[in-house]
């Protein structure tokens, strides 16, 4: 897709630059051509060389062929080299001009224009992205303060646990829930959740930050939910191992005692 984009976007420079391209490659067809009509007239008629020269160099677009294909790979250069050197070491010195002005300088420049603006295109698409992002991000903020205010039904600007259990019976603010990607399958689970003050009651911010962090995966609050009861668990092991601890210190104080 960017590599597309960036054609489309490159089209001018590109036209500019292919135009220079056909002068310059015009430009050295015209010397060539000169010396290969000059070598042709002079020559024996069993000469080997001349043979080679009528197949590239017959007509003007023949040898503009010719020297297209030789810096895009459809013919071996020293070969097209081999023949010039025939006609004189000056002809043979222009072509290697040519095929380093044509692939140090011209191709390359041509490949920076589409190297440059698929880059641009790269970083432009990476902002779209973000400032997507963020516009998604401010929607669901939206939502969720709406959805907040209709599962309030006592307008205290709370939620309770039986408030929100009382929205999730319905369709609509489960639907509302899919939205923003929340799947809710134990709404006291969910509850606690959100509750991070302990309050057992949910203000606005709450939700919908407790909302935003468990968007986008739809296990979200069962994982969130277990890690939560882990970590009760946990803390409640450790309390009991201190309390084990504590009162076998209690009974080596009276063992040792007695």
């Amino acid at each position: 897709r960017l590599m597309i984009l960036a054609i489309v976007k490159s089209a001018g420079p590109l036209l500019i630059a292919g135009f220079i391209l056909v002068i310059l490659i015009f430009f050295f067809a015209v010397i060539i051509l000169n010396g290969v009509a000059g070598y042709i007239e002079e020559a024996h008629s069993d000469d080997p060389y001349v043979d080679m020269m009528q197949v590239y160099f017959c007509s003007m677009a023949m040898a503009l062929l010719t020297l297209f294909m030789s810096i895009t790979g459809g013919v071996s250069w020293w070969e097209l080299q081999r023949l010039l050197l025939q006609i004189h070491v000056m002809y043979g010195m222009v072509f290697v001009c040519f095929i380093s002005i044509m692939v140090l300088a011209a191709l390359n420049i041509i490949t920076g224009i589409f190297v440059n603006d698929a880059l641009e295109l790269t970083k432009a698409d990476h902002d779209f992205m973000i400032q997507a992002r963020v516009a998604q991000n401010s929607q669901n903020l939206i939502h969720l303060q709406n959805l907040f205010k209709s599962m309030d039904a006592d307008m205290s600007d709370t939620i309770t646990l039986s408030e929100l259990e009382a929205g999730l019976r319905r369709d609509s603010v489960r639907v509302a829930f899919s939205r923003v990607g929340i799947e809710v399958p134990d709404a006291m689970a969910f509850f606690a959740l959100l509750d991070t003050d302990g309050s057992n009651l949910l203000e606005i911010d709450e939700f919908v930050m407790g909302c935003l962090r468990l968007r986008g995966n739809a296990n979200a609050v069962t994982t969130e939910s277990a890690m939560q009861r882990m970590e009760v668990m946990i803390k409640a092991s450790l309390t009991a191992q201190s309390d084990i601890k504590r009162r076998l210190h209690t009974i080596e104080r009276h063992v040792s005692a007695w």
